[in-house]
């Protein structure tokens, strides 16, 4: 039996962890999958994700405090040995250093990193410390768009081994039940309804929607925005003040998010900054033309036939585009697209062939 370790910053919902957890119950190149969370307990992280519970057998917390600590990378060396890793997987540079370090004073000779987004590298000082951790590891490099490839090539002069895109599970995220899912949620049954997903933080940039809903023609267009973060209040007072209180709705965390693209027309994504968002290949598969931003890896993760992309805080062009969308949904462009770019059995497979 082999074992493939993944490691991660935490687990609180967000892209990259969802992605982990899948490949945790899909190990490429392993029959056994662990999860190992560089921050946090497990009593915690199951009070914020729920979802987490089902894999308590397979994730282990290492509740890391602030600050470089030396004393983790042999604790977690120690626990790569005593798990017999055959494989470990990093996702981001917290991880790659502890866990690239310590993988390879464990032995282990299977060492894989995946870059989410590289906007960090901008930083000099950032690139070149990754860029050191890289020579003295010598991992796999995997990016998970063309774009964030081409960032780690140009700002830390390291050579990407493959690009794979984040993929979902298609027979989980699917059409169907709008109406059984807007009850489920409380959401208005008839009325235009635009989703948001994600953590409630700035780069996320959720007022940007609020205030293109204040400009869209259609007074009857609501938006539901799921999550949960440090900006809730912020966003539920600005909401207030512009007057629209009763048109957006703060659903919250929820397990099992494909209810909520059910139960929306469209999915915005005003974010200032991302990488290969999850969340648009998740909505798409679920039939829903998304409306997003133009930064990062997001071009090309959304359907050119069924969604937009905006400029950052161009609330004119994001109120059109929405109002475009909401008037010619794409429900079978933006699943067809889904299933050519997000396949969650093609990216096991893609990861399969290069821990190889």
């Amino acid at each position: 039996m082999k074992t493939n370790v993944q490691i991660v910053q935490h687990l609180r919902p967000g892209g990259i962890e969802c992605l982990a957890l899948d490949l945790l119950a899909n190990p490429p190149m392993g029959d056994r999958g662990l999860l190992v969370s560089l921050e946090g307990t497990y009593d915690l992280a199951v009070a914020h994700w729920p979802r987490l519970e089902q894999y308590k057998d397979r994730i282990i917390f290492l509740d890391k405090r602030p600050g470089f600590s030396l004393r983790l990378i042999w604790r977690l060396a120690g626990l790569l040995s005593d798990v017999k890793a055959d494989v470990v997987h990093t996702h981001h540079v917290g991880p790659m250093i502890y866990g690239g370090i310590a993988a390879r004073l464990a032995g282990v000779r299977r060492l894989v990193h995946t870059e989410h987004d590289a906007w960090h590298l901008q930083d000099p000082r950032r690139a070149r410390l990754v860029r050191r951790v890289w020579k003295l590891i010598r991992p796999r490099m995997v990016a998970d768009a063309n774009l964030v490839a081409d960032q780690v090539d140009r700002l830390a002069r390291i050579r990407v081994d493959g690009v794979i895109r984040n993929g979902v599970d298609l027979l989980r995220f699917s059409p169907g039940g709008r109406m059984s899912a807007r009850a489920s949620l409380g959401l208005p049954v008839t009325a235009p309804i635009v989703g948001m997903a994600g953590r409630l933080n700035k780069v996320k940039n959720q007022s940007a929607a609020i205030f293109a809903l204040r400009q869209m023609d259609k007074e009857d267009v609501h938006l539901a925005i799921a999550g949960d973060g440090e900006e809730r209040g912020a966003l539920q007072e600005l909401a207030r003040s512009v007057g629209l209180q009763d048109r957006v709705h703060f659903i919250g965390h929820i397990d099992g998010i494909e209810r909520f693209y059910r139960a929306v027309d469209c999915l915005c994504l005003p974010s200032s900054s991302e990488g290969y968002p999850l969340t648009l290949i998740e909505a798409q598969a679920c039939g829903l033309p998304v409306v997003a931003t133009r930064v990062g890896g997001v071009p090309e993760a959304v359907c050119p036939e069924s969604g937009k992309l905006v400029e950052v805080d161009d609330i004119r062009e994001l109120a059109e585009s929405l109002t475009e969308v909401l008037r010619a949904p794409g429900t079978r462009a933006a699943r067809a697209f889904a299933e050519q770019r997000g396949s969650l059995s093609a990216m096991v497979a893609a990861y399969g062939r290069i821990m190889a």
